[in-house]
């Protein structure tokens, strides 16, 4: 298809020469390193989703679940923002892989917090990693697919979000059979032991990242000499200063501003945020929303919820190739329109009234 062809030939200058790619794909070991990088999506899930599932059991104060909820999103954001100069300076993949590090250790950390403060710092640590990790790992995806199907190679790691989805929702529903359980900070609150549980697949996927990942050719051709072993900052052009570090990003920036590429880059970009902003909102306060509107064990519900985007997954992956990336993606947004309707919580199907007893304690 000439979209498909056309957006494989940006692949190609993103990438680096045909040859480039063709001797990377060859090499033995692409297949295990697209198990490492679904692994690390799958992980990066999980990471952001628990706390959707944490916050009612943790506390019942409206300003701490929101900071909860907003603090991995934040550090996100600022993860995402060093990100780019950091895979220049030292490589993608090593990027990745320490990415992943930094948020299986504040995941670990989280499950351990003695007060709300710490909770959300170590939340925040950990959105710095997830949001370090997801740049490299895209573009990994992209680099590791064979020739002229880049398309559904990065639609088979995407994919691997609903996965680890569908993953922290069945370990919610293990660890909280009752849904009706009051907020608890004891050390062996219902919450610590789903944190617990919920930073073990991140720990895989770090492992299986340190284990398959190698620095692709490209980069370890772009990098000057000896530039992993450098210090702290020295690794690339402007030196470790924060001006230093930034100015690679604002150059970057400026490129992607200018007219012929703005003109596509916006919109995404618009699509994008609208993207987020329903899914990511949703997604975090689901579990919330659903243990007030009477439908039974939420988490239950949480589960039937994030199963609903295996079909999506499934179909994007057979059609990427037939149809092309803008008109799947502009099919997907048609598709969503008619599930958007003002609907009172009256409307919402009960499943199983709620018991009027009182709450246990977690």
């Amino acid at each position: 298809m000439v979209e498909s062809d056309g957006a494989d030939a940006m692949t190609t200058n993103l990438v680096g020469s045909s040859s480039d790619k063709q001797a990377l794909v060859a090499a033995p070991r692409w297949p295990l390193a697209y198990v490492a990088l679904c692994l690390a999506n799958m992980a990066e899930a999980v990471e952001v989703l628990t706390a959707g599932y944490i916050l009612e059991r943790a506390t019942d104060d409206e300003f701490v679940q929101t900071s909860i909820a907003a603090a991995v999103f934040i550090g996100m954001m600022f993860g995402g923002l060093f990100s780019g100069p950091a895979a220049d300076a030292y490589g993608r993949a090593a990027l990745l892989k320490w990415a992943l590090a930094l948020s299986t250790v504040a995941s670990f950390a989280a499950a351990a917090s003695p007060e709300a403060v710490v909770l959300v710092l170590c939340r925040f640590v950990a959105g710095a990693g997830v949001g370090a990790a997801t740049p490299p790992l895209f573009a990994l995806a992209v680099e590791l697919a064979p020739p002229g199907r880049s398309g559904p190679g990065v639609v088979a790691v995407q994919s691997f979000w609903m996965v680890g989805q569908i993953t922290a929702s069945a370990m919610a529903l293990a660890c909280f059979p009752d849904d009706r359980l009051a907020p608890s900070w004891e050390w062996g609150a219902s919450w610590r032991r789903f944190a617990l549980v919920a930073a073990l697949l991140p720990t895989l996927s770090t492992t299986a990242a340190f284990v398959l990942l190698r620095e692709p050719p490209r980069d370890a051709a772009a990098r000057p000499a000896g530039a992993a072993e450098e210090p702290s900052g020295g690794g690339s052009a402007g030196g470790g200063s924060a001006g230093g570090c930034f100015r690679p990003l604002l150059a970057a920036a400026g490129e992607l501003m200018e007219r012929e590429r703005a003109r596509y880059l916006l919109p995404l970009a618009l699509v994008w945020f609208g993207q987020s902003f329903g899914y990511y909102g949703m997604v975090t306060w689901v579990t919330v929303l659903l243990s007030h509107s009477n439908v039974g064990n939420a988490y239950q519900a949480t589960l039937y919820f994030a199963a609903a985007a295996f079909p999506g997954n499934l179909t994007s992956a057979l059609l990427i190739a037939r149809l092309g990336r803008r008109p799947l993606l502009v099919l997907s947004l048609a598709g969503d329109l008619p599930t958007i309707s003002p609907r009172s919580p009256h409307d919402l199907p009960t499943i199983s009234p709620r018991s009027p007893h009182d709450l246990p304690i977690a």
